[in-house]
């Protein structure tokens, strides 16, 4: 891009990491500033505490990040990463039963958060015209006299300066005071809080304790069933094993209680890996994490030269998984519009936009379910859509064609309209068999 010589973007998880790929494709340089002290092999880091406990890549984000990054899936696969199809090598404990077993055509990998952001830190770092800044703490943005376009940030005293500015600095990140700080009409956020609770602990598997599977859940529905798990067969033979908690209800903070709140699970292969598992690590616990949107597209004015993307801009319920997959779409959007536009000023406004079509399929999904915990009176279309997937659900255990489409939405490999199709609904609306 002619003239496009320095971008910035705050924050180096992996929304910052996917942004920067795509903008090293269209600057001369890109400077990503990340608070804590990392390097190319950091794994944990202190400013993104939910590391700890589980992530997925839906199959549509694996896409994206093979496209971003070709090779990727073979990289993980080296480094012991278990993957295989997902009815095939899962064992899911639904409300109403046991998910199916056959062949999805859906494949999933099941990593710790840190191996997938190590490997994409490793190649993001390794392009030539990204240098990474670590212990850089973002105290603002910098903007032109008019106060219109920002031309950087503010490291402390020194000022970063920047031809354009992507803000990815995850679910705490404070630009929208930021902004109203700057004179811009931020509306208000849309909230919709699940009550979450995550209790996670890794454990080493046991020598004769491998199972035919590489993940085993039991999943939470409002409004009452509160508890739920999971394990996953990760990286380094090891078991990722998290407890679920939705409408408020506590998860443990201790082994004792961790195991007994397995037992109290209807998926008995949860509680045998506890009990079977050696400890590989301490037990963590995070709770807060609910939906939240702050819908920027909506402003009436926006500031040129600027984008935000991940989580600063929408966080989900991290139980649906959806949050790296929106992230490597949403940088997808934006290295599309790089390539077709050389007006900077104008390209954080059409991101902005773009960016809100790509939430609205897994916002709908993340928030029709997690209505059912709140107080809140819900539109007719939300009840509508959480009445049809109340009605699905009770199908899924004994027919694999829809529960086919139901994780093809899901893992957003096609949209809510395969939901729809008079098949799925007339079998929908017979009830399960």
């Amino acid at each position: 891009m002619a003239g496009a010589r320095e971008a910035v973007v705050v924050g180096g998880g992996i929304g910052g990491l996917v942004a920067a790929r795509v903008l090293a494709d269209h600057f001369e340089r890109v400077t990503l500033l990340e608070q804590d002290e990392v390097t190319a092999d950091t794994e944990y880091h202190s400013g993104v505490p939910q590391a700890r406990h589980p992530h997925a890549l839906l199959a549509r984000g694996a896409e994206v990040l093979e496209r971003l990054f070709p090779g990727l899936g073979a990289e993980l696969d080296r480094l012991g990463v278990p993957s295989g199809d997902q009815a095939q090598k899962t064992r899911l404990r639904m409300v109403t039963g046991w998910a199916p077993e056959g062949v999805l055509g859906l494949t999933i990998r099941c990593f710790t958060r840190v191996c997938l952001e190590t490997c994409l830190r490793r190649r993001v770092l390794a392009l030539p015209r990204v240098r990474l800044r670590a212990g850089a703490r973002v105290d603002d943005l910098c903007f032109d006299e008019a106060g219109l376009r920002v031309t950087g940030v503010r490291v402390g005293s020194e000022v970063v300066a920047a031809d354009f500015v992507v803000v990815a600095a995850g679910r705490h990140a404070k630009l929208r005071d930021r902004l109203a700080a700057a004179g811009f009409d931020v509306p208000e956020d849309l909230v919709v809080n699940g009550g979450l609770s995550y209790s996670t602990r890794l454990y080493h598997v046991p020598p004769g304790a491998r199972r035919d599977w590489i993940a085993t859940a039991q999943g939470t529905h409002a409004p009452v069933v509160r508890r739920g798990g999971a394990v996953f067969a990760v990286e380094a033979d090891r078991w990722q094993i998290c407890l679920i908690g939705s409408g408020g209800e506590p998860t443990p903070t201790d082994q004792d209680g961790f195991l007994a709140y397995a037992r109290s699970l209807d998926n008995p292969l949860i509680a045998q890996c506890v009990e079977q598992g050696v400890p590989a690590g301490e037990l963590y616990r995070v709770v807060g994490l609910g939906n939240r949107w702050t819908p920027f597209h909506r402003m009436s004015r926006w500031p040129r030269r600027l984008a935000a993307l991940g989580d600063v801009v929408c966080s989900f319920n991290p139980v649906y998984g959806q949050g790296m997959t929106v992230a490597a779409l949403e940088a997808e959007e934006l290295g599309g519009l790089l390539s077709r536009s050389t007006d900077l000023d104008a390209l954080g406004w059409r991101f902005q936009r773009r960016a809100a079509r790509v939430l609205r399929l897994p916002w709908r999904m993340a928030t029709s379910a997690d209505l059912g915990w709140t107080a809140t009176r819900s539109g007719p279309a939300a009840r509508l859509v959480r009445w049809y997937l109340d009605r699905m659900i009770e199908v899924l255990p004994g027919d694999l064609a829809v529960y086919r489409r139901f994780f093809q939405v899901a893992q957003m490999v096609k949209g809510p309209s395969a939901l729809f199709d008079p098949r799925v609904v007339a079998k929908v609306l017979a009830g399960p068999r």
